[in-house]
């Protein structure tokens, strides 16, 4: 009896312990084919990632702060607000004043109140050299960005900069502006815009035959390189 006892007990310590009282420790679990010890998962974290959400930029910090951008509140908060976030066993929450949104990350892929965010990978400065991509093109048909304005000050490039630009296989110039109105009517630009990433635009560009994105033939993914020119 004590050794079949002693054999169920041995057997299921790990999992459980003698006592049955659960263990709070990960389990390391052996590869059947290598006996090699195989470490438990990582737990998820979200600390130090970007990420586009309908039309809000969430950046995500150490600890549970969290800065949001956007249209819908750059008016009020220019340099972004301040939130919150908390994640446990992959279910995500976000807090901004009084409003509260859900979600879950697995990981890999963050969703939130049932849509999708998209990860802003960060771009590459070398030197006078930014290589980036188009994140998204907005309903006017500008070309945002995954490029902050701290990466262009990191390259050199301040207020009223020409820049050398080039979009897929398309060349142009631009200054670095604040406004639209910075330069003429049909005018290339290049300013941040209200999530703090830098967009590309043509001042009054709305028609499909003078919007940048369509000038360019420039979608998700297309690959972006910033000179300073001179």
């Amino acid at each position: 009896m004590f050794k079949s006892t002693f054999a169920l007990c041995l057997a299921v310590s790990i999992a459980a312990g003698c006592g049955g009282a659960t263990s709070t420790q990960p389990v390391e679990k052996s590869n059947p084919l290598t006996k090699a010890p195989v470490p438990a998962p990582t737990p998820a974290i979200l600390a130090g990632s970007t990420w586009l959400w309908e039309n809000f930029l969430i950046a995500f910090r150490d600890g549970k702060a969290a800065l949001v951008r956007g249209p819908a509140v750059v008016s009020s908060y220019p340099d972004g607000l301040d939130a919150t976030y908390a994640l446990k066993d992959g279910a995500v929450e976000v807090q901004a004043l009084d409003e509260v949104r859900n979600g879950t990350y697995d990981g890999q892929k963050l969703v939130i109140e049932n849509e999708p965010a998209v990860r802003v990978d960060p771009c590459s400065v070398s030197g006078t050299s930014i290589a980036a991509k188009v994140l998204f093109v907005d309903p006017y048909g500008n070309i945002v960005t995954n490029i902050f304005e701290a990466d262009l000050q990191k390259g050199g490039m301040t207020a009223a900069a020409m820049l050398n630009i080039k979009i897929g296989d398309k060349t142009l110039s631009a200054p670095l502006v604040k406004n639209y109105a910075d330069v003429a009517e049909g005018a290339y630009l290049a300013r941040t815009q209200s999530m703090g990433l830098v967009e590309l635009a043509i001042n009054w560009g709305k028609g499909p035959k003078t919007r940048i994105a369509d000038t360019l033939q420039a979608s998700v993914n297309t690959p972006v390189v910033i000179t300073r020119a001179g």
